[in-house]
């Protein structure tokens, strides 16, 4: 700005009137719509609106990105503004718009927030340009103040370069030696078969003694970081073993590491592992052990050499392996697994030291179902202290009764505050478990469902024809009990999900145990096409703002969501 000029005054009257009446308020405006899109797009009555009025800020970028409309504007701004903040520095302008320019353009590459790949390599390479361009204007002008102003920036850019490289080499030789967070435990399982049994485990670990056990369904937001807590940040891995663990490219994935590394684990051996002979382990048949396999080994270094190496390793050498008991009543075959991880010696008393209390919240789970099993042991670890400030007796699960029979189940149902029925895959068809459940609601005990992922519902055919045939003259009062029970909300429990959402799945079992008035399921007289809808939203589906607003606004517009709220208004009432 040349200040000598007469009419320097009035320009600067024009552009401070512009600034303040369209520049600032446009900024504010774009900003505070920005800040607002959450709401626009969760809105049904107002989304439309909202977001065609805004559109050019929104709509030229992915949902994750839909702010860097509003970086766009302040990107455009700050170049203008250099100039005017460094009148009298020609070096210090040159420097600003370069940094200013180079800095948006380091936070396009790394976010690429436009829609389209052409888009966002057109964006960098046009302000890669426009620096070149800055800088061959610099290199064909005199500057007269130059030198003190230069050797001031090339110091300042020294400092700034030495200290991020110091700082970073630091962290990076901190996080060596140091690495947290540090897991004293690694479980490797198979989520479709133990996530529930490896779910207590950690539990049981973390109770009984100080050290942290890492669970992979708490931390899945990147899998690839899977392998480096197995490399250097965790003391041993536990893998537990069932009959598809080592099919499971991830598992097999955390044993070559492991055994690459440290070789320091434990193998865990449930009845339902088999181990494969020698000659399915050559190298050359790796391919076959792990026909679906999901991903890649050798794009993290595992190649079919070391894992040949490594489940060999695991399953024939290891010294340090555990088997899970079939003797053991209950609970105590995985205290017994947490006790062998951590070193110590089992206990040698029962979970009620013999005595069965009365009055308690009892838990049905089927004989012989470990993943059920473990789900009750789940429940009874997230909730017991908590019953407890209501019902003294606490939690009592059916499996750890020592010299269980029909006439102690029924008497232990009889004195039962609450029946909890966990309905897994095989609850149906055992005998058991009906009989708990005919029990249960025979003697109008309080009963509460909760259904594992891989319960399914009865159909017809169960009570026209399994019924019958397996209980003959009393299959009709049987039928009326089971309908009765079915009939009741269940509540969902999934043990393949993190803490947190186990944590909020178990508060609300907690919620109907203290409120003992069953629940009955009206939506069987709504219309068919309500009882089936199904809403079954993933955590990947509902994690962007764009897809949650998509489902709030389809499900506040269906006739069957109209009726389903009006089911809860009643039921909650």
């Amino acid at each position: 700005l040349c200040t000598n000029s007469g009419d320097h005054a009035s320009m600067m009257v024009v552009s401070s009137i512009a600034l303040v009446v369209v520049i600032i308020p446009y900024l504010a405006l774009t900003s505070y719509a920005t800040v607002r899109y959450h709401y626009y797009v969760s809105d049904p009555e107002t989304s439309a609106r909202h977001l065609k009025m805004f559109r050019f800020l929104f709509f030229r970028y992915t949902p994750k990105s839909y702010w860097y409309g509003l970086v766009t504007l302040f990107r455009g701004a700050s170049v203008c503004l250099v100039p005017v903040i460094f009148r009298d520095a020609a070096p210090l302008q040159l420097m600003g718009m370069s940094g200013a320019l180079l800095g948006f353009c380091a936070l396009q590459l790394s976010t690429k927030p436009w829609r389209g790949y052409m888009p966002n390599v057109i964006d960098a390479i046009t302000v890669i340009l426009i620096v070149l361009l800055i800088l061959c204007v610099a290199m064909s002008t005199e500057f007269d103040t130059s030198d003190n102003i230069l050797g001031t920036i090339a110091a300042c850019l020294f400092v700034t370069v030495f200290v991020a490289v110091t700082v970073t080499v630091s962290h990076a030789a901190f996080r060596h030696f140091v690495p947290t967070p540090y897991f004293h435990i690694f479980l490797c399982h198979y989520k479709a078969q133990a996530a529930a049994q490896a779910r207590y485990l950690q539990a049981l670990i973390q109770q009984r003694s100080a050290q942290r056990c890492f669970l992979d369904a708490d931390s899945l937001t990147d899998l690839e970081e899977l392998f480096d807590i197995v490399r250097c940040r965790c003391g041993k891995l536990v893998a537990y073993l069932t009959s598809d663990t080592l099919s499971r490219p991830w598992c097999v994935g955390e044993i070559t590491v492991s055994w690459q590394i440290h070789q320091r684990a434990i193998a865990i051996e449930h009845p339902t592992f088999v181990k494969p002979s020698i000659n399915d382990l050559k190298e050359e048949k790796i391919c076959k052990l792990m026909p679906d396999g999901d991903c890649k080994l050798v794009e993290y270094g595992v190649t079919d050499y070391a894992v040949a190496l490594a489940l060999r390793w695991i399953v024939y050498e290891l010294p340090e392996r555990q088997q899970v008991r079939f003797d053991m009543m209950g609970r105590q075959k995985f205290i017994t697994l947490a006790d062998h991880i951590l070193g110590r010696d089992p206990p040698k008393t029962d979970l009620h030291d013999g005595k069965v209390p009365t009055n308690a919240v009892v838990v049905s789970t089927v004989p012989g179902d470990d993943e059920a099993l473990a789900v009750g042991g789940v429940l009874a670890g997230y909730l017991n202290v908590r019953v407890q400030s209501f019902i003294p007796a606490g939690m009592l699960l059916l499996d750890d009764v020592s010299e269980l029979c029909a006439e102690k189940s029924y008497n232990i149902i009889k004195s039962a505050h609450t029946v909890i029925v966990v309905l897994s895959a095989n609850s149906l068809e055992v005998t058991e478990q009906l009989q708990v459940i005919i029990d249960a609601m025979g003697e109008n005990s309080h009963c509460l469902p909760v259904a594992l992922p891989n319960f399914r519902m009865p159909g017809p055919r169960f009570y026209d024809v399994e019924l019958r045939t397996r209980f003959g003259e009393e299959a009709e009062e049987i039928d009326n009990r089971l309908k009765r029970f079915f009939r009741i909300i269940s509540m969902p429990f999934s043990p393949a999900s993190a803490y947190q959402i186990l944590e909020a799945q178990a508060d609300a079992v907690l919620h109907r145990i203290k409120h003992p008035k069953n629940v009955i399921s009206k939506l069987s007289s709504l219309p068919h096409t309500t009882t089936n809808l199904q809403l079954s939203l993933s955590t990947a589906e509902l994690s962007t703002t764009s897809s949650r607003s998509h489902i709030s606004s389809m499900l506040a517009s269906s006739p069957q969501a109209l009726l389903l709220n009006k089911v809860c208004g009643e039921i909650l009432c």
